[in-house]
């Protein structure tokens, strides 16, 4: 279980990433990348994609680090990692976000 929050911890957005553990298991981002390919050609070598969570509350880096690990990824082929990840040169970034109001059932059930 996650440890409870401290009243000493602030409030504020925490940003979970949940990656693949190995590129070969990544089906979203083999279907990203042929279709990237298709569009832009061999301007586009490779394609990683993570599931980003943000969770606001007073949680501890800890508390954090514990909820990516034992809630929001698989262990069998996923691996969290707490706060964002900076790019990789010769590459970019694109996140996909809901507009609100629009369901979200992972955000849903995660909430549960």
């Amino acid at each position: 279980m996650p440890t409870a929050p401290t009243a000493t911890a602030p409030t504020s957005v925490v940003r979970i990433e949940v990656h693949p553990t190995q590129a070969h298991h990544d089906a979203r981002a083999r279907r990203t990348l042929i279709e990237a390919k298709a569009h832009f050609g061999d301007q586009v070598a490779a394609v990683t994609t993570a599931d980003i969570f943000l969770i606001e509350g007073r949680l501890t880096s800890e508390a954090a680090d514990q909820i990516g690990a034992e809630l929001l990824a698989d262990p069998i082929d996923q691996i969290a990692a707490t706060g964002a990840h900076p790019a990789q040169p010769n590459t970019a970034t694109l996140e996909v976000h809901y507009l609100p109001g629009v369901m979200d059932p992972v955000a849903d059930s995660t909430r549960d």
